[in-house]
């Protein structure tokens, strides 16, 4: 995949959780959905820009909660990234 980094597909269930936790609403509007993505996408980068080689990186070596918060295809490698 070679994205930008808020073109990453999240996954739906980590955004309900996430306006769970921080508006207490299960059924979030647009707003708040734009928030709380918002807010996934700055901690993925937090976690990516700890790494040397934030441009490009293997699907095996990415950390635990990325694969929380994204919904990649199965057949996914790499993940690039552009600005």
């Amino acid at each position: 995949m070679d994205k930008k980094l808020t073109g990453l597909p999240l996954r739906e269930t980590a955004i309900i959780d996430a306006t769970k936790e921080y508006y207490n609403d299960p059924h979030p509007c647009v707003i708040r959905r734009s928030a709380v993505m918002k807010i996934m996408f700055s901690q993925i980068e937090d976690m990516l820009r700890k790494e040397s080689d934030f441009s490009q990186r293997k699907i095996s070596d990415m950390p635990e909660h990325f694969f929380y918060l994204v919904n990649l295809p199965e057949n996914a490698e790499y993940v690039s990234f552009r600005d």
